[in-house]
């Protein structure tokens, strides 16, 4: 009689609507019928109780992830619960180990945009590391490299969206400097044949001074926000940084707009303001260090190794005057 019962309870289990064969036919079923709602809860659910049976899945949810396609499949993945989505990323990355460096980040950055929680931001913090380490073996001497333009203009940005305010990570202020050291290179290096493509990629508009400082601030407004900058006591009083956000102020089309418009309170312009001194303060600080490295004097070359410098560190070197071998096209017109 034992022996019965037990046959008798596998046999329903097997046919039990939610074991993982007939959940896989479901999901069949409603994904040749275009059921998006299905489909992903029926995949969602199998990826919860083994990920292993649904590999061709995945590999195809890798597919259409980094071909950027709007395909169903990337649909499908994009309702997935956040568990599972996780999941399906960890199962590629883990399994995949014939990707280069450009192919692991690339993989990876297309999982991580669409899974952008803070809990998962050290795997961004992971891939910015890689690209940062194969910059220096590769001994890249021209900070407008393949490796950097990955970093700044696609890992860093997402390390900002998904970092919490309260978090702060000694690495975010270096991925900082090395943001502003590509951007600022982009504007004012002669393009050669190996960065040309790059340059060409940024959009970055050489004759519009305004325009082509735009991606950089952009990308220091996001980190002052998120970080919220304050500033500096010292500082207020200085009559060169106080020019030197008037005109930018003046300048700046979107951050007027910022202010008159969006905020409308004293207190909320008051802190836009805080705000924007900021990113004034620390876009200007680099500028100086970099452009002076850039054009060292009496060195015909670029770049003579690695520099080192630190964002807003007290250093008195923040505050040392612009070369005079800069050339007037580096210097804003105000402030000749």
């Amino acid at each position: 009689m034992a022996s019965d019962s037990e046959g008798s309870n596998s046999s329903d289990e097997s046919d039990f609507p939610q074991s993982s064969d007939i959940l896989y036919e479901i999901y069949r079923r409603a994904y040749a019928r275009n059921d998006l709602e299905e489909s992903s809860k029926c995949l969602g659910e199998l990826i919860e109780k083994s990920i292993e049976t649904v590999n061709q899945e995945v590999e195809k949810i890798a597919e259409t992830l980094c071909s950027e396609s709007n395909s169903f499949m990337r649909k499908i993945f994009e309702l997935l619960p956040e568990d599972a989505k996780y999941k399906v990323m960890l199962n590629v990355i883990q399994n995949i180990t014939t990707l280069d460096c450009f192919e692991y980040c690339e993989l990876m950055l297309a999982f991580l945009k669409h899974i952008p929680y803070p809990k998962y931001v050290k795997h961004a913090y992971d891939v910015n590391e890689i690209l940062v380490l194969y910059e220096k073996n590769c001994n890249m001497n021209d900070p407008i490299n393949h490796y950097r333009m990955i970093s700044v203009c696609h890992v860093f940005p997402l390390i900002i969206q998904m970092s919490q305010v309260d978090m702060r990570n000694e690495r975010d202020f270096y991925f900082l400097q090395q943001a502003v050291e590509f951007y600022v290179s982009c504007i004012f290096i002669p393009p050669t044949a190996q960065n040309n493509e790059i340059i060409k990629s940024l959009h970055l508009c050489r004759t519009v001074p305004l325009e082509r400082w735009g991606p950089i601030l952009e990308l220091l407004k996001a980190f002052s926000i998120r970080y919220k900058w304050s500033i500096p006591e010292k500082l207020k009083d200085a009559n060169e940084i106080y020019e030197l956000v008037q005109w930018l102020k003046f300048r700046s089309n979107h951050f007027q707009c910022m202010i008159q418009k969006k905020y409308t309170k004293l207190e909320d312009k008051q802190q836009c303001e805080e705000v924007f001194f900021s990113i004034c303060l620390a876009f200007f600080y680099h500028f100086y260090e970099i452009a002076s490295y850039i054009y060292p004097q009496n060195k015909p070359n670029f770049f003579q190794g690695k520099c080192s410098y630190f964002l807003l560190d007290g250093n008195p070197t923040c505050r040392k005057k612009c070369p005079e071998n800069l050339g007037n096209e580096l210097l804003l017109p105000e402030i000749r």
